[in-house]
């Protein structure tokens, strides 16, 4: 018996597609102009830094903090090249993750609860910040497919070595997984309280093995991740959605269930 299909499927996976967290530093080797893939799956549009460290020397800042995130460089920071001192003759060196915290990404520096920083104290930061490539002119980005080219008259030279960060999507998936998903939410509906196909195309039953369906993807993307990327916190994500519409599903499968009568008083005879 039909009771959803891949049309009500895809509706609802627009809602429930977790989008993964920022990647940083994804090492990239370009070669000649062909695309090469950096990421299986889609890429949020404007997501993506394509970076290279091109200086050995350190740039200096003394600043004041203050409350909430001190702005230190428009650009990405190296992660391994901060420094932290109270003066620039490096008379306390101020811990990360301790006394501060460094968002590398954004090119800030943020106080730490309970470390040796308050806002007020002026320090001064050694740091290395990125060079950014720019998109269109140095490379370009296929955003749907997760591939990176070089274009031969930009800044990158062949066979570069680059960082590349950005933010995946979870925006495909193939017509086999969602035929071989609504194929076996069906089933488990009929199997489950609809054996005798008594009830027929009835609403509820399409929104349970709609719910049912989603749940299998969800639970197929979360393996997807541990077995191809190792990513635990969004396989987590994928897990908890697979979750709730599994509830979903057997709340709206309650009023088919026969109800449970308690057991009979014995009689003694």
């Amino acid at each position: 018996m039909s009771y959803t299909t891949v049309e009500l499927v895809r509706h609802y996976l627009q809602p429930a597609i977790p989008v993964r967290d920022r990647t940083i530093d994804h090492l990239v080797k370009l070669s000649g102009t062909a695309e090469i893939t950096f990421y299986s799956g889609a890429i949020a549009t404007n997501s993506v830094l394509v970076k290279s460290v091109q200086s050995s020397s350190l740039s200096k800042k003394i600043m004041v903090l203050e409350t909430g995130s001190n702005f230190v460089t428009s650009l990405p920071i190296e992660h391994t090249s901060v420094v932290v001192a109270s003066n620039s003759s490096l008379s306390t060196i101020f811990v990360a993750n301790r006394d501060y915290i460094i968002q590398y990404d954004k090119g800030t520096i943020d106080i730490k609860n309970g470390g040796n920083l308050s806002v007020g104290d002026e320090i001064t930061i050694w740091y290395q910040p990125y060079a950014l490539y720019v998109e269109g002119q140095d490379y370009r980005i296929n955003y749907a497919d997760g591939s990176v080219a070089r274009i031969a008259t930009g800044a990158i030279a062949n066979e570069e070595s680059v960082l590349i960060d950005f933010t995946p999507l979870f925006t495909v998936y193939t017509d086999d997984l969602l035929n071989n998903a609504v194929v076996l939410a069906n089933g488990l509906i009929e199997k489950w309280v609809d054996p005798h196909n008594i009830f027929g195309a009835d609403s509820l039953l399409q929104m349970s093995a709609t719910c049912q369906a989603v749940a299998i993807i969800c639970r197929t993307s979360a393996v997807r991740e541990l077995s191809s990327r190792g990513n635990d916190r969004t396989a987590e994500a994928w897990i908890k959605l697979a979750d709730l519409y599994s509830t979903k599903t057997e709340d709206y499968l309650k009023s088919f269930r026969p109800a449970v009568e308690n057991p009979s008083t014995p009689k003694i005879t």
